[in-house]
């Protein structure tokens, strides 16, 4: 019995210690692989955001390439072609991924690298997959396949964009080498050990980076290959997409490496195990021997016992250690970071999920995700994480995720773990905030740039490339498609074109930049278009220019007004230089400010000389008279009309002149009398006429009356013998007055000619000159002479009575008869000498007895009034009568520029 005894007590000891060794070693394996997962989960998104960071960075090179090639040099254009050559190698400078750049145009030939100018070889290169691939379509960024370098022997992979001309046809293709090993250096300082495999691959599966670096291209492939086809028997596996580009990252850890440790570990315990059996075998031997050896024998199983219980503390503090370091690594984490379950339970979270949901961990452990955040249900949220659950792929996107507590913008990873999922947080509310803004800026920028008719416009300095916004381009009346950024002075009219580069320049070297030009294209109405356009050059730390901006605006309206205004007021110039009236303005000191021609010319000196002086200085004899009436508008605020100035001007020296002048006060904005403004009008002219026209209503009123009195004489000396013969005599001698009169009135009583008064007298007594069918007729001979107009009526009077004695009596009265009329100036003597000689008439036997009333008549006028002589003798052929008058009373001044005999008449009367 107590041999059975012994024998149960060893198997039960042996099957607890193998129980508890087993358990531990168990354990310990889990937590060994769990750890492990977590650090190459983690890891891969540490290298997933260093080759998103890392493409992005090629793909932004390859922009700014496309923006500097396009507009490609053509192959004569060298030094354009070295230009650009120059850019790209810029572009690369100090890169530590990117190998090279290079242009293609749209044959595949090489345009320009970045490494060397010219290119050792231009191909053609047209057999290249990315081209190929740009030419058959494709628009955006393509990433080809892994390749050994043509100048720098390394493995490489090319990120490749499309050139595309105006019209959007296939113009060639930017491409840029990136580096493999740039992308293995990183993987290799992971630190996930010797027998890890990382692989940056394409969508395809092509191998783009691979560490360890493989041999050659096939050695990529076959790697690339297994890497994919594999399980995850074996080997811990995560796989990271990339959100902006056709790549993946792929990781593969092998579980031996993980293990070794383990295995010792386990060894090693089992080792222990297995002597703690032996010793109970022992032990349970001394047992049957006896109770002392028994005795023994469990003492050294205690012993043993104690050792296996240390050993396994010490490996529960080494899974603790571990779990720390894993609990310290998820707390430093950027990301919130939770795990859950395969029942989708919160299995853990670290403090920045907590700080990012608000609740204690209590409260969050053991629930459910659907439990804490019902908002998620039903949503794009909970689609993912059940796929991922289900598929074992991760997932990554952005959530807006609102609730009564929440409302935040998320960066959601959720990767496939061995207990569930891990999801990892990243708040970007600020950036999406950030976004929305910019949006709301730029659509705010849009709708106030639209509305108020504002063009923005950019230039890259570096590359030359520009942006003009719809509205720039409707304001310079040109299609997007059309424009060129390097032919931008082409939308510039040509004759602006020569300021505009210069203002640009001025800008360049520091100025700012603001012209106005007319764009080259007119607007819709076909007038030339107006264009104001500001901006300024952002410069680098180095003071070079890097890109300028500025906007533009449609100023065509203003400079139309302008362009009228100042019309309108060379107009009002004109029109004020040219008035026929003298304008002037004085300022509040009685300074001339601004002076006409006419003013000018009436002053006698030129419209400069006047400006800045007085009056006094200008015309000072009729300064107090301007001064007086310059201080009444001043000081009344109200115009003064209607103002007779005389006086003398420098123009017309001791001549005195009258202007009839209108003061009026001229007002700023603010209502207050700036100035004085005067219109003055010279009326020495009219008030001489009116003057002369006072003189000649005298003169004329004293003519009438003389006319009535030798009407009168007419009247009292008349003799005849009845009624009628009275009558005839009466009228004839009236007429010869009135013809007299109205000879003078024709000519403005300036003088009439002595041959038109004597044939307008004569006239009445014969049809023509000379005799007609034997009619009496008259003949007239002398010089063209000029009667002054007071001897026109008495001269003719006399030759009236000649022809009345001659029609009566005479060579007038008989068929045949003939009167000869002549004259001539006797300069010698001063004298007019007219002679009437009758022929061909009656007999004439003797001179008559008694003087009749004609005679009379003829005395009078030519001795009384006209200062002459008269004598008559009686020839047997007629009469002679001889008139000898004094040219100086009789005749008008032969000057034209002489004083009519008029004029000294009324300068006569008025002195008298």
């Amino acid at each position: 019995m107590q041999r059975t005894a012994w024998r149960l007590a060893f198997v039960t000891a042996s099957l607890a210690c193998i129980g508890v060794w087993a358990t531990s070693v168990l354990v310990d394996r889990r937590t060994v692989l769990d750890a492990a997962g977590a650090k190459l989960a983690t890891t891969a998104r540490l290298l997933e955001l260093h080759a998103d960071r890392a493409l992005e960075t090629g793909d932004r090179i390859i922009r700014a390439g496309v923006l500097a090639a396009a507009d490609l040099p053509r192959p004569e254009e060298e030094e354009r072609a070295q230009r650009l050559a120059q850019t790209l190698h810029g572009l690369v400078e100090g890169g530590q991924q990117i190998a090279s750049v290079w242009v293609m145009d749209a044959a595949g030939f090489l345009v320009a690298e970045s490494w060397s100018h010219p290119p050792a070889s231009r191909g053609p290169f047209a057999d290249r997959p990315y081209f190929q691939a740009h030419r058959d379509g494709e628009g955006g960024l393509h990433v080809g396949a892994l390749a050994l370098g043509p100048s720098v022997r390394r493995l490489r992979f090319t990120l490749s964009r499309p050139l595309l001309a105006a019209d959007g046809a296939f113009a060639g293709v930017v491409a840029a080498g990136v580096l493999s090993d740039h992308f293995a250096a990183a993987y290799a300082e992971s630190g996930l050990g010797a027998d890890a495999r990382l692989a940056l691959v394409r969508q395809d599966g092509a191998p783009l980076a691979i560490w360890p670096p493989p041999a050659d291209l096939a050695e990529a492939a076959s790697v690339i290959g297994a890497m994919t086809r594999a399980g995850t028997d074996g080997q811990l596996a995560a796989e990271r997409q990339l959100a902006r580009f056709p790549v993946k990252l792929v990781v593969r850890q092998g579980t031996d490496g993980i293990l070794a440790e383990w295995r010792r570990r386990a060894w090693m315990t089992g080792g222990m195990v297995a002597a703690v059996i032996a010793a109970l075998a022992g032990l349970t031997a001394l047992g049957l021997r006896g109770a002392a050896a028994q005795r023994a024998l469990v003492g050294e199983l205690r012993e043993e016992r104690g050792m296996l219980e240390r050993r396994v503390a010490e490996r529960t503090r080494e899974l603790a250690e571990g779990e720390a370091r894993l609990r310290d690594t998820l707390e430093s984490m950027t990301d919130a970071f939770i795990a859950l379950d395969r029942d989708f339970r919160v299995v853990d979270v670290n403090a920045h999920a907590l700080r990012l949901d608000g609740r204690p961990a209590a409260e969050i452990l053991g629930r459910t995700h659907w439990e804490l955040w019902p908002a998620s249900v039903g949503t794009r949220v909970e689609e993912a994480y059940r796929g991922v659950m289900e598929t074992r792929a991760p997932v990554q996107f952005e959530h807006h995720y609102v609730s009564d507590r929440h409302d935040a913008w998320l960066d959601i990873r959720a990767v496939p773990v061995a207990s569930g999922i891990a999801l990892f947080y990243t708040d970007i509310s600020e950036r999406k905030r950030a976004e929305v803004a910019l949006r709301e800026s730029e659509e705010m920028r849009r709708l106030a740039t639209e509305g108020a008719q504002v063009g923005v416009w950019e230039v890259c300095l570096v590359t030359g490339q520009g942006h003009r916004s719809a509205e720039a381009m409707a304001l310079l009346g040109v299609a997007e498609a059309d424009f060129r950024a390097a032919d931008w002075l082409e939308v510039v009219h040509p004759q602006d074109r020569a300021r505009v580069a210069a203002a640009w320049r001025g800008a360049m070297e520091g100025g700012a930049y603001a012209v106005e030009f007319r764009a080259a294209a007119p607007d819709a109405a076909g007038r030339e278009r107006w264009l104001l356009a500001r901006g300024r050059a952002e410069r680098d730390a180095d003071g070079r220019p890097r890109r300028a901006i500025g906007v533009m605006i449609d100023v065509s309206d203003r400079v139309r007004a302008e362009a009228e205004t100042r019309a309108a007021l060379a107009e009002l110039r004109l029109v004020y230089d040219t008035a026929p009236v003298g304008l002037c303005v004085f300022d509040l000191q009685g300074r001339f400010r601004r002076v006409n021609e006419r003013l000018a010319a009436i002053n006698g000196l030129p419209a400069e000389a006047h400006i800045g002086r007085t009056a006094r200085e200008v015309v000072p004899a009729i300064a107090d008279a301007a001064e007086q009436l310059l201080r009444m508008v001043i000081e009344t605020g109200e115009p003064v009309l209607n103002v007779e100035i005389a006086g003398e001007t420098p123009a017309q020296p001791g001549i005195r002149r009258v202007w009839e002048e209108h003061w009026y006060p001229l007002f700023d904005a603010a209502g207050r009398i700036a100035g004085v403004n005067v219109v003055a009008e010279e009326v020495t002219e009219r008030k001489n006429a009116e003057q002369r026209q006072l003189l000649l209503a005298r003169e004329v009123d004293h003519r009438a009356k003389n006319a009535l009195t030798m009407v009168q004489s007419v009247l009292r000396l008349t003799r005849a013998e009845d009624p009628k013969a009275f009558a005839r005599a009466v009228e004839g001698r009236v007429a010869a007055l009135a013809r007299a009169q109205g000879l003078l009135a024709e000519v403005r009583w300036t003088g009439v000619e002595l041959r038109a008064l004597l044939a307008a007298e004569l006239a009445a007594f014969l049809p023509a000159e000379g005799a007609i069918h034997g009619a009496p007729g008259l003949h007239l001979d002398g010089p063209s002479v000029t009667l002054a107009p007071l001897a026109a009526q008495p001269l003719s009077m006399i030759v009236h009575e000649l022809a009345t004695n001659a029609t009566k009596y005479g060579a007038l009265s008989a068929a045949g008869g003939m009167v000869a009329l002549s004259w001539r100036v006797d300069a010698a003597a001063g004298m007019l000498r007219l002679r009437w000689a009758e022929s061909g008439g009656p007999p004439v036997e003797a001179a008559p007895e008694r003087r009749g009333f004609g005679s009379r008549v003829i005395e009078m006028l030519t001795q009384g009034q006209l200062g002459g002589t008269v004598s008559r003798r009686w020839d047997a052929a007629g009469l002679v009568c001889d008139i000898a008058l004094p040219v100086a009373r009789v005749l008008a001044p032969p000057d034209p520029a002489a004083p009519s005999p008029l004029d000294v008449a009324l300068a006569g009367k008025a002195a008298g």
